[in-house]
């Protein structure tokens, strides 16, 4: 019938899309299936995320060719929360392209370049408008302070800060997010000559480490990266 691709860093809202996207079709909800990735061990670390494989994807298949149970059409739902291995992507092509005629196909991702442009080709791909983030006026003094201190920062003090990041996926690109906003708004801060006092860093400087921002946020959003060590990595090469 039809595969779509739903994207929205908000995990709520993409989330009831994909449901109202259902009541379009008009399905009831004993007939909407969905598949998401295991969750981690508690003994694992909290760093520690887990990719949909083709386990996953099996059992997503499987629930693709029932039939429906109480109307003409169902949905199965597939919450990307972090990262499908290129192998399950690529497992998905063909029921993407031919799904069953009585079913439609819901991907729902936070970044829709952690999928194959081949996955976007075979999928209607919706992304919902997100808002601008940014951060509060304490939180931009805080931030900025700290990411003004990087260059002569402790080791200690890099590690401490790379701990920050490290609650689960979205938060961490939310928060890298508003820090290379506030990153660009200093270089042209300093560009148009509103520098408020000789110790903060050059554009030069503050441009490498927008770059490393830049080069983080591909990294976590794109790959199953433990987000911890990333950052660690960006910070002790400053």
């Amino acid at each position: 019938m039809q595969s779509f691709i739903i994207v929205s860093r908000n995990k709520e809202e993409r989330e009831k899309y994909a449901l109202s996207l259902c009541d379009d079709y008009k399905i009831d909800n004993f007939d909407i299936s969905v598949v998401e990735q295991e969750k981690s061990a508690p003994s694992e670390s909290k760093q520690t995320t887990k990719s949909i494989g083709i386990n996953e994807i099996r059992n997503f298949k499987k629930k693709i060719f029932l039939k429906p149970f109480r109307g003409k059409t169902k949905a199965v739902i597939l919450k990307v929360s972090e990262t499908l291995t290129m192998d399950a992507q690529n497992s998905l092509l063909k029921i993407l392209e031919e799904p069953p005629a009585d079913t439609i196909i819901i991907i729902t991702v936070s970044n829709k370049d952690s999928l194959l442009g081949t996955i976007h080709s075979r999928c209607k791909l919706i992304e919902l408008v997100k808002e601008q983030v940014k951060f509060s006026e304490e939180e931009e003094k805080k931030y900025l302070n700290k990411i003004s201190s990087l260059y002569s920062a402790s080791v200690g003090e890099k590690l401490a800060f790379a701990e920050s990041f490290g609650k689960n996926k979205e938060e961490t690109l939310i928060l890298i997010e508003k820090i290379i906003i506030l990153i660009r708004q200093k270089i042209i801060d300093i560009k148009i000559g509103k520098k408020e006092n000789d110790e903060d860093l050059s554009a030069t400087k503050f441009l490498n480490l927008l770059i490393f921002f830049q080069n983080a946020y591909k990294t976590i959003s794109t790959t199953n990266a433990n987000i911890r060590l990333t950052m660690e990595n960006v910070f002790l090469s400053i």
